[in-house]
């Protein structure tokens, strides 16, 4: 480990350092300060995460029909540290030592542009000590539980984005990469710099595979404890940091936010961080071998330029909730939601039409594929905050018909995009929990329209238009379940609520306005956040894929299609 990472990850623990020195001259201050520093995440080192946080799956939007909700069930898939034998094989030695290099590399190259938490030559030397180690000019100790859990995970979410066939076989290997992990919780989760990157790690897996952990839950501990290490407050001032270790702790904090922020939005929640609380800069998006204790080498390639360009749609994310949702001001110069909107719209298409322009115009091979998926990420982000923007909310209920009819067009974008990054080639993140939210919104907003005004959608679509985009909704949750078996819920309710809607919309001579649809909508006719609830959904079984018995590496190549594996 470099120096430099070293003094970034014993930073946070210099707190406790010196007050333990203060001893019995300590003042009164200090004295309540200790009183507050815990050593670990959790209840305790035998607890470090409360079960409803880590064995309990990701809530799914919902629509709450009868008027009562549903506990939150535990999710028996996951299985608690303690109860891990300690004969249970090890999946990192199941899997070929040459596959799980290749998936090193994957993490690095493609995973690491979003989530950019770790420094890339700490992360080297974590994947040799646990997978090679006593090989030559590797340390011979034994690879500590940090480690085995680090590498774990990093697989976990290689493999997720890696293959391109027999994909539930993937997911189920990578989740059992996940339980081997969580033999090591009550090590790893330290209240410091390295137990949060260990916890962002863990949410970056989850967002692909919401059986992990309540991701709502999770983001609220994360960012939390980057509060209570005071990594939302920098001190611009101080150069006590170098380079390397200023840049990483703004990387951790930022992925922290930006996932906590994301599942936040998706439910329409209240943030636990507003961006005008944040005082810390960005990171640079250089790649790491360009950047030193005290220099950015400016002719290095800019391969972390993803994380930072989401970066600024979630900001504006934030924006448009806190004040649609949450009644927070208008920006200063900008009178009404029409005059707001608008300016946001703008911004947004800015934003859209720049990511464009530098996709566009990429010279470096390497960043071609990152530029296409920023270009399709951005391509469904936009049209997701006119969807927000102008669709029914506490702020305004009843909108314009031409405001509704842009959120109507906006919804089918969103899908169609999202079935489209569903269907990405090999190496693009496979979100599940953000995309299942998103579109199932979409959808309500879809339906709404569908009921409130279907004469001014018959003058814009033809009948062959609106069957389509009836059956995209149904195709994406169908095909989010081979990677979340939960997410069929949703198309359950999506088809049950659209098909007397769809029957009444293609009969002309019946009045849509009389529709009998009490039973099935809440009383003021639109599904909106307000009406998402907690739903208990019991996690499909996982049946383990692996058996114990090794493929050999061009079996494993050949099986989930890991392009270039076998090269």
């Amino acid at each position: 480990m470099s120096s430099s990472l070293r003094k970034c990850q014993g930073l946070m623990n210099s707190l406790a350092s010196d007050l333990k020195e203060a001893g019995e001259s300590s003042t009164l201050t200090q004295a309540v300060s200790r009183d507050m520093l815990f050593p670990r995440i959790g209840l305790s080192q035998s607890v470090p995460l409360p079960g409803f946080v880590l064995y309990a799956e990701a809530r799914l939007p919902s629509v709450d029909v009868g008027g009562t909700g549903e506990s939150f069930s535990r999710n028996d898939a996951a299985i608690p540290s303690d109860t891990v034998g300690p004969g249970t094989t090890d999946p990192l030695r199941v899997i070929p030592t040459q596959v799980v290099d290749y998936l090193l590399e994957i993490y690095i190259s493609r995973c690491m542009a979003s989530h950019p938490i770790f420094y890339e030559p700490w992360l080297r030397a974590c994947h040799a000590s646990v997978i090679h180690p006593g090989e030559s000019g590797n340390n011979m100790a034994p690879s500590t539980p940090y480690e085995q859990y680090t590498i774990s995970l990093v697989m976990a979410v290689a493999l997720s984005t890696a293959a391109r066939s027999n994909r539930r076989e993937a997911g189920e290997m990578a989740f059992e990469l996940f339980k081997n992990a969580l033999r090591h919780m009550s090590e790893v989760t330290t209240n410091d710099f390295a137990g949060l990157q260990a916890l962002v790690l863990l949410h970056s897996y989850a967002v692909m595979n919401p059986t992990a952990a309540n991701l709502y839950f999770l983001g609220g501990y994360t960012t939390q404890l980057c509060i209570d290490l005071g990594l939302h407050r920098e001190d611009l001032t101080s150069q006590s940091d170098d380079i390397i270790a200023r840049d990483i702790k703004r990387r951790v904090f930022w992925t922290a936010w930006e996932l906590d922020a994301s599942s936040s939005a998706g439910f329409g929640r209240p943030f636990a961080l507003l961006p005008q609380d944040i005082t810390t800069g960005f990171p640079t998006d250089f790649a790491d071998g360009a950047i030193g204790p005290d220099y950015i080498d400016e002719r290095g390639s800019r391969s972390k330029f993803i994380c930072n360009r989401v970066r600024v749609f979630r900001l504006i994310e934030t924006e448009v909730i806190s004040i649609l949702f949450h009644d927070h001001p208008f920006p200063p110069g900008m009178d009404s939601h029409e005059t707001w909107a608008a300016d946001v719209e703008a911004r947004m298409n800015a934003w859209l039409q720049d990511i464009h322009h530098k996709a566009l115009s990429n010279q470096d091979a390497q960043l071609s594929v990152k530029w296409e998926e920023m270009a399709l990420f951005a391509e469904i982000a936009t049209p997701l905050i006119t969807v927000d923007l102008y669709r029914p909310c506490p702020r305004v209920k009843t909108p314009q018909l031409n405001h509704l009819l842009k959120a109507f067009e906006a919804s089918i974008q969103v899908v169609q995009g999202y079935r489209r990054q569903a269907s990405t080639a090999f190496g693009s993140p496979k979100y599940t929990f953000g995309p299942c939210h998103h579109v199932f919104a979409s959808a309500m907003v879809f339906l709404h329209a569908l009921r409130t005004c279907p004469s001014a959608l018959r003058s814009h679509y033809s009948d062959l238009e609106m069957e389509a985009s009836m059956t995209a909704f149904s195709d994406f949750f169908a095909v989010t379940a081979e990677r979340w078996p939960a997410s069929l819920k949703c198309l359950d309710e999506y088809q049950r609520i659209l098909e007397p809607l769809k029957e009444r919309y293609f009969e002309a001579e019946r009045a849509l306005s009389s529709i009998p649809l009490d039973d099935l909508l809440p009383a003021n006719g639109f599904l909106g956040y307000e009406d998402f609830v907690i739903d208990s959904v019991t996690a499909e079984d996982f049946t383990s894929y692996w058996t114990g018995q090794e493929l050999t590496y061009l079996d494993w190549a050949d099986h989930f299609d890991l392009e270039g594996a076998a090269q």
